[in-house]
């Protein structure tokens, strides 16, 4: 059975199993190794040198398009508070629940099967948000959930986009990095006041 892998900290190659399906497209370990070190050296400078358990110590984190929650377990794994997962597929919440069972974290994680753009949640706010949606998503559709979005990231918060193309980001949001990978591209934005006060 197809696999993959957490990249370091705590739960440091552990093993995400999935069915290969059409609807599911995992990231590959090159695009989130490489998210994972942006983050770190970009918006984090001051965790390196950190064990990499410790590296995202004290974050909330929202893993929305979770399908097998690579993000959200990597940045468990690295130090994470709390993670939420967001996934259309009810088979996949539960399997999310049960690797977070399996693995020990149940209590630091929890799984929603919701249909974006819609979204709710509760009233926490998050320090970083991933999103890997489908590649054939409209621009529309992320548009929508950029609007919900705003109101649950941290004032210093960072959310990370992994998309073949650039987008047109709300005037809220400011773009801060991008890093083009093979076919795909990772972006990096935040609030935009929090760009003009750096």
């Amino acid at each position: 059975m197809p696999s993959v892998t957490i990249l370091a900290g705590r739960y440091h190659r552990r093993a995400l199993s999935f069915v290969q399906e059409r609807s599911l497209r995992p990231t590959s370990h090159f695009v989130r190794a490489a998210a994972f070190n942006i983050l770190l050296h970009r918006f984090f400078p001051h965790r390196i040198g950190s064990p990499s358990e410790a590296c995202f110590q004290g974050c909330e984190v929202l893993d929305l398009f979770a399908g097998l929650g690579s993000y959200g377990f990597e940045a468990l794994s690295r130090g994470a508070e709390q993670v939420t997962f967001v996934e259309s597929s009810y088979a996949r919440v539960q399997t999310l629940k049960q690797v977070a069972q399996r693995w020990g974290c149940a209590s630091q994680v929890q799984a929603f099967c919701q249909n974006l753009p819609e979204l709710t949640l509760g009233s926490g706010l998050f320090h970083v948000i991933f999103m890997d949606p489908p590649y054939d998503t409209e621009e529309k559709t992320l548009e929508l959930l950029f609007m919900t979005l705003l109101e649950v990231l941290h004032p210093q918060g960072l959310m990370v986009l992994e998309y073949p193309r650039p987008l047109a980001l709300p005037k809220r949001f400011s773009n801060v990095f991008q890093k083009p990978i093979k076919k795909t591209l990772l972006t990096f934005f935040t609030h935009t006041y929090r760009e003009n006060e750096s």
